[in-house]
């Protein structure tokens, strides 16, 4: 799957700004996983939301991986979190 979603700003302060490339269309969730493999974060977002923005406030500094998932396929990035 093509690249479909920005992320934006690598290091957040204290909100995570998602965009949905092409994605829109359909139902989309998005999930963190820790560097230890543990889900800190999921939500569930509608069909023709463009961006999404997510309070990672709560989390710990430290890598990330952001899985973007919708009906057309599954988008992975890794995210540094570091304040």
């Amino acid at each position: 799957m093509p690249d479909r979603c920005a992320v934006q700003p690598y290091r957040p302060q204290p909100n995570l700004v998602v965009e949905l490339r092409g994605m829109a269309e359909t139902n989309i969730r998005i999930q963190l996983i820790s560097a230890q493999g543990n889900l800190v974060f999921q939500q569930d977002v509608p069909a023709n939301s463009n961006t999404v923005s997510l309070d990672v406030s709560h989390l710990q500094d430290g890598l990330y991986r952001l899985i973007i998932r919708s009906e057309k396929g599954a988008v992975t990035k890794q995210i540094m979190i570091k304040r």
